[in-house]
């Protein structure tokens, strides 16, 4: 719909004026919220995430935004600036700005009652173990993940404490209203989760196996050069997470929302000293969980 729509382009934002194309940087910020309900009808191919960063360094008040974006706009601008402090991009072909639609309500079921989670020590944790191996043994399906909690310190040692935890179930049901959230994260190349499961699945291609990097502890000057997509597939299911497809479709969005869903993402954590400062803390406790399980420390990033 002429002037109400743009496209990015590599010089900056097409918009139709008079059947005739125009493309414009904005000066200002207001000239920016001008454009920011626009529909955004494509992405140039080439176009990157550095691109996207220029665009906005440009405008002048910039920083007017930090409150609608919730983050320090102005350090992740400047930070993309700054020479990578590595090369490697961990496998990330592109980033892209996703849709995601899930039920709000949970409703319990009063004939049967749900049930908490449990810490538990290791006698009954081992004991809980083994029936439920056997059972997905005799049904033949994978046996159930161990989860441990390590969020808390021994008293006594100070070091990380681990506690089994059996998890709780949920016997109701998941209901609407849905709630449409954009999202953004890196997509390439995933290793074998674990070893034996490419074995396990054969219907997977080991070298077409990709999916998605959370980028909140990225530092943006590693990522401007990566192509920046936007995909426009939704899914509506009857359940919070693996329920059954109601609906798949695809939708639009608009120039403000992509930019919002980029900034969200990047400035979860805080700002660029803000964001180091929480990695370096979650480095130091993984570390130290290595070393409470006799483990060598190998760099592995267990949020990816």
């Amino acid at each position: 719909m002429p002037g109400f729509s743009v496209w990015l382009t590599k010089d900056g934002l097409r918009r139709e004026r008079d059947g005739e194309p125009e493309t414009f940087v904005p000066a200002d910020v207001f000239e920016l919220l001008g454009a920011w309900h626009s529909h955004l009808e494509e992405i140039d191919p080439d176009y990157t995430l550095g691109d996207l960063f220029s665009l906005l360094r440009s405008v002048d008040g910039v920083e007017r935004l930090d409150a609608m974006l919730a983050c320090d706009v102005a350090a992740f601008l400047a930070e993309a600036e700054a020479e990578p402090e590595r090369e490697d991009d961990g496998g990330i072909r592109f980033v892209e700005v996703y849709n995601t639609a899930e039920l709000t309500e949970y409703v319990e079921d009063p004939e049967n009652p749900d049930e908490p989670l449990r810490f538990v020590d290791d006698e009954e944790a081992e004991e809980h173990d083994a029936v439920a191996d056997a059972l997905h043994d005799l049904i033949g399906q994978e046996k159930p993940l161990r989860i441990v909690d390590a969020t808390g310190d021994d008293l006594l040692t100070g070091k990380p404490r681990r506690r089994r935890v059996i998890p709780g179930t949920q016997n109701g049901r998941w209901k609407g209203p849905y709630r449409l959230d954009r999202g953004f994260h890196g997509w390439g190349r995933w290793e074998e989760p674990h070893p034996g499961f490419f074995a396990a699945h054969p219907e997977i291609d080991p070298a077409a196996y990709d999916g998605g990097f959370a980028l909140e502890f990225s530092p943006v000057n590693g990522l401007v050069h990566l192509p920046l997509r936007y995909n426009p597939a939704v899914t509506f299911r009857d359940d919070l997470y693996d329920g059954n497809v109601v609906l798949e479709d695809r939708i639009t969005i608009t120039f403000g929302e992509l930019v919002h869903a980029v900034f969200w993402e990047l400035g979860f954590m805080g700002s660029p000293e803000v964001r180091d400062e929480n990695r370096a803390v979650l480095d130091e406790r993984l570390q130290e969980l290595k070393d409470a399980l006799g483990e060598e420390g190998d760099g592995d990033e267990p949020w990816r």
